[in-house]
């Protein structure tokens, strides 16, 4: 009966159109519409239930395609293209629109006894039947029991279409939203019309580990590089390389710039920086009207020292943001340009869409364009400054023109600027997001949690002021950055407690909050997932399923008690009272995918961490903030952004004395 019901509407809506299409064509001029046909008008019920064309065929009559009803042939037109598309799907907008386009063309041409273009009302009325036929179809298929993931339950709107998805994600709820989500329908769920969302801990070396999947259809709607006839050329960009085997080769470069010769070399730049962040705390409270406390947003402080350091490690230049501000704009750019992606991941097909509409597209673009001009820049340098790049460039594990379709690798040394650019364009995306925008969320809502947190914040003093004055690192803030400081991050790595609290923030406030698809990779069938307490899960080719870290940290199974709850001493060790499960703990994603830049991240959230809460005190400002309002500042814009952050600083006594 809904379908009965449903046929009458849209045969209701059919006539109207048409009624419109014959008035253009000057047919009608009343204003009442006549029954253009028995079946469309009065008798639409006939027609729903019969789907021909009138005068009705006898049952003896010779049934041709020029004797079918244009609304029959459109309808099962519209049911052949969906059953060759779904096998598509995600499907590229180019091809569904051309056929979109053609089908009901060719249909209206091709039923009416002679090739011919059909009058306008006709070709209107099978576009409309065409459509709606082909909505209702996916509509029906992405709702029946025959659907390969209809065993999984979800949200019904979820399974028709992830429309919805892309407005929650322009709010920046999606974290939000799929926690509430999985409290409601268990440990895995079906979050699209092809996709799920797991947080059962055994799936994850399944999906994410060595022999596990290739990253999924969202990073098609990331892709920042490549558009149009770059998309031809062979694929250089690491952060969104779907491909498993080309994804290891480009890797491995940038596995060389993280080993330990490098870090050492970065760790020298990262120092320089700490201090000039410690001085120009220091210089805020200077500078203050009782020269004793400072009102400062912490939130701009980290991620200036975040993009700053990014800079020098990346472009081998210096953004100095600390120094001056954003005067410039850049990373006002850069926060911009990662709205955009953020939201039509979910809908990749419309990526190519919006890339050519520059109203949607400008500020991603203006942000490509910056890091485009900086890339150029480098690229034209000499190799003496051993920044990222520079082992990217001199390292022996370089893609030639032809390896992402062959998968060979060749043995090249940095030659000409063009060269060089070759190599570093494709990844200075990756090198700016990945090194600013990820540190500082974390560094942030570290200093938050510790302010909310005051047990756990003097215990953090208290070693910080022991391992100090144990090894004697003197106090970055009262020194200049252009003085030579001994590096100290092997300390600061043995430190219990602040290993503990970086943990816990970023289990709490994982800087990848949602975004770790993932997918089987073309011709491979589809993967099963085994293990999980919801049972087994296969996953058809096709289909897709992400792991959020979010719900995943959350989840009591593997933390517990109140995994809602900011405790560093959960990190400790083996205890009776503590459940943590390292092997769900992924905030740098885990396997050949995860975060390359772990060891560098790692040693800047420690160098900063510590040296300010060492060198200062730290309180809300609230006069300005309300801390209960925190957690509604945090988006999830791909990775997590947070609200500004008003405190006031001044000098701990006990760090001006040492």
């Amino acid at each position: 009966m809904m379908l009965y019901g449903a046929l009458k509407v849209t045969l209701s809506i059919v006539n109207k159109v048409t009624y419109l299409a014959l008035k253009i064509e000057g047919v009608y001029t009343t204003r009442r519409a006549p029954p253009l046909n028995p079946c469309l008008h009065r008798r639409s019920s006939l027609l729903a239930r019969r789907f021909v064309h009138t005068p009705l065929q006898r049952p003896d009559a010779a049934m041709t395609w020029q004797t079918i009803s244009p609304v029959t042939a459109n309808a099962v037109a519209a049911l052949a293209t969906h059953a060759w598309l779904r096998h598509w799907d995600p499907v590229s907008v180019k091809i569904a629109f051309s056929t979109f386009a053609a089908i009901p063309l060719l249909v209206g041409a091709t039923t009416n006894g002679s090739i011919d273009i059909p009058p306008l009302h006709i070709l209107l009325q099978g576009y409309m039947i065409y459509c709606l036929t082909l909505l209702c179809s996916v509509a029906a298929y992405r709702l029946s029991p025959f659907h390969p993931l209809a065993k999984y339950p979800g949200p019904t709107i979820l399974k028709l279409t992830k429309l919805w998805t892309v407005w929650v994600a322009h709010r920046g709820q999606n974290h939000v939203y799929l926690m509430s989500l999985h409290d409601k329908y268990g440990p895995t769920i079906r979050i699209g019309p092809n996709e799920l969302s797991t947080i059962e801990k055994d799936f994850i070396p399944e999906i994410l580990g060595i022999h596990g999947l290739g990253k999924g259809p969202m990073w098609d709607g990331r892709r920042y590089s490549q558009n149009g006839e770059e998309a031809k050329k062979p694929y250089r960009s690491l952060i969104d390389c779907r491909s498993t085997s080309t994804h290891s080769l480009l890797r491995k470069p940038w596995s060389k710039s993280f080993t330990a010769e490098p870090l050492q070399n970065y760790e020298q730049l990262l120092l320089r920086r700490t201090v000039q962040l410690n001085n120009h705390l220091a210089k805020q409270i200077g500078n203050a009207s009782d020269g004793r406390a400072a009102n400062v947003d912490m939130a701009k402080w980290m991620a200036s020292l975040s993009f700053d350091f990014m800079g020098d490690i990346a472009f081998g230049t210096s953004f100095e943001i600390m120094r001056d501000g954003d005067v410039k704009h850049e990373y006002e750019t850069v926060h911009n340009g990662l709205y955009l992606p953020g939201v039509i991941m979910h809908i990749p097909w419309f990526a190519e869409i919006a890339r050519s509409m520059p109203l949607i597209y400008s500020r991603t673009q203006k942000f490509l364009v910056m890091g485009v001009t900086n890339g150029i820049k480098r690229s034209q340098k000499e190799l003496k400054h051993k920044d990222l790049f520079y082992y990217i460039v001199c390292s022996p594990f370089c893609l030639d023109d032809h390896a992402a379709d062959s998968n060979t690798v060749q043995a090249e040394s940095a030659g000409t600027a063009v060269d060089n650019l070759r190599i570093i364009l494709p990844d200075v995306i990756t090198a700016i997001v990945a090194g600013s925008d990820t540190t500082a969320s974390v560094m942030t809502n570290t200093v938050h949690l510790l302010l909310t947190h005051p047990d756990a914040l003097c215990a953090l003093i208290s070693e910080l002021d022991e391992a100090f004055q144990k090894h004697d690192i003197p106090d970055v803030s009262t020194i200049s950055p252009d003085q030579e400081v001994e590096r100290f991050s092997d300390v600061l790595a043995g430190l219990k407690y602040l290993n503990g609290v970086l943990n816990e923030t970023m289990r709490l406030c994982p800087p990848v909050p949602t975004a770790l698809q993932r997918a089987p990779e073309p011709g491979t069938g589809g993967k099963m997932l085994q293990g999980g307490s919801s049972g087994d899960v296969f996953l058809p080719e096709g289909n897709a399923i992400c792991v959020p870290p979010w719900i995943l940290h959350r989840d009591p199974r593997n933390f517990s008690p109140n995994p809602e709850c900011f405790i560093p001493e959960r990190w400790f060790g083996e205890s009776a009272i503590y459940k943590t499960r390292r092997d769900a703990f992924i905030p740098f994603s885990t396997g050949p995918r995860n975060c390359v830049g772990r060891p560098l991240a790692m040693m800047e959230l420690r160098y900063a961490i510590a040296t300010i809460f060492r060198n200062f005190h730290f309180e809300f400002d609230h006069g300005k903030y309300d801390s209960r309002l925190w957690d509604s500042q945090l988006l999830d814009r791909f990775t997590l952004s947070n609200g500004a952050l008003d405190v006031k600083i001044s000098y701990r006594k006990k760090a001006a004395q040492v």
